[in-house]
């Protein structure tokens, strides 16, 4: 039997052996993708927050913009 290495499973004993029986039977990237998609209305939320948040930095850059080019003329 192949050993493989010990990232390869999910053994809580580092000195058992890491066979093909005892590996992880899904990828990586298939367990991200899987985790993404169980987790979509947080990930959207995340998405849409960042988005808002750039949004009003560049309002706010836009109006310190034309403050400077009128020179600041408040009393």
């Amino acid at each position: 039997m192949t050993e493989l290495p010990a990232s390869c499973c999910g053994l809580s004993d580092e000195s058992a052996n890491c066979t093909l029986a005892h590996a992880y039977q899904k990828g990586c990237v298939d367990e991200l993708f899987d985790y993404l998609k169980d987790h979509l209305a947080i990930v959207g939320g995340l998405a849409v927050a960042v988005a808002v948040i750039q949004i009003i930095g560049i309002v706010f850059a836009c109006v310190v913009r034309r403050d400077i080019k009128e020179g600041y003329n408040y009393v």
